[in-house]
């Protein structure tokens, strides 16, 4: 996955009550809320994906239309070297394409710059508070339905 944006949050009072579950809990919990998270990110990034419509070139090495958009997913990441974390966006086959999207590039053979599109930024930008908000009610329904009391802000 392209790496480039990074979201902290402070859950402490959700890390307390999931140390008191069993370990084999806490990891498949944390696990679909970051999923859960995660897919509110991705699909967001799949609406503002750009997708190809011009003639692919023969010959072309290009990515045929909608490959970037389909390839974009998410990876959650659980060890015990870093907090549990979820990556979105795509994987590393088309991660420069994505990179020139993102930040856009200089056209060489067309002696032009081609500006950026910047949908992942758009998408983390409109889709990172619903996806915390996602995260943190998935957290909190599955320590209710274990028997821990857990409040949520709403």
């Amino acid at each position: 996955m392209a790496d480039g944006f990074d979201m902290k949050l402070d859950t402490r009072e959700l890390d307390e009550a999931l140390a008191k579950l069993p370990a084999k809990f806490q990891g498949r919990i944390a696990k679909q809320a970051l999923e859960a998270a995660g897919y509110v990110m991705v699909d967001a990034m799949k609406a503002l994906c750009p997708v190809r419509t011009d003639e692919p070139t023969p010959g072309s090495d290009s990515l045929q239309p909608g490959v970037l958009q389909e390839s974009l997913t998410t990876q959650v990441q659980m060890s015990k070297r870093y907090p549990p974390r979820v990556k979105v966006g795509p994987p590393s086959e088309t991660a420069h394409i994505a990179w020139f999207i993102e930040n856009g590039f200089d056209n060489v053979r067309a002696k032009r710059h081609i500006e950026g599109k910047h949908f992942m930024a758009g998408a983390f930008d409109e889709s990172a508070q619903r996806a915390v908000d996602v995260m943190l009610e998935s957290l909190a329904e599955a320590l209710n339905d274990t028997g821990e009391a857990v409040e949520t802000e709403d």
